[in-house]
């Protein structure tokens, strides 16, 4: 797991009142780690359809070096925000470190699809987190390893940007 640089979240997400923390937890049946929300205020468990679980980046910021269990920095869709999840590509993003600019690179694809919105490396190093505002088109979230939220949903933020740290508005158009 790389290191987490939570400067470089935009300063409109860290202005939003969408924060909370998770905890990783190793599920054994499906072989992978699972990510549980936690409540910033009291280390609860946290809620991604319950705002009053959420709370501002700097209060969740201070909750992640006292609560122990705290893994890292959750952000919770709503308001208008949309979270774009790319699993998997690891390849791809070992390419585009090392200068890879073609347009078969999925990270530069992204980069392209999105209009070059907030972009980074997810917390397990192998995929992509995109964050704008729009709305999702269509009724189906998820296609292999793609998958879009704009309610009931958080991302574990990293600030390992990969993209100029602005969120961007896209239009059904676009998406």
């Amino acid at each position: 797991m790389g290191k987490f640089t939570y400067e470089n979240i935009p300063q409109e997400l860290r202005s939003l009142k969408q924060w909370g923390l998770f905890q990783l937890k190793w599920v054994k049946e499906r072989n992978k780690n699972t990510k549980i929300p936690i409540d910033p205020y009291n280390g609860r468990a946290g809620k991604s359809n319950d705002p009053s679980t959420w709370s501002d980046f700097n209060t969740a910021l201070k909750a992640l070096d006292k609560i122990e269990r705290a893994d890292g920095l959750a952000f919770y869709f709503a308001n208008g925000y949309v979270g774009l999840d790319i699993d998997h590509i690891q390849d791809d993003l070992i390419d585009w470190n090392e200068g890879d600019n073609s347009s078969d690179n999925l990270i530069n694809k992204f980069k392209a699809l999105t209009n070059d919105t907030y972009m980074e490396v997810s917390q397990s190093d192998t995929g992509i987190h995109c964050i704008f505002k729009g709305e999702i088109p269509g009724k189906r979230r998820r296609k292999g390893n793609f998958e879009m939220y704009q309610t009931g949903r958080f991302f574990a933020l990293t600030g390992n940007n990969i993209s100029y740290p602005q969120v961007k508005t896209l239009t059904k158009n676009q998406m």
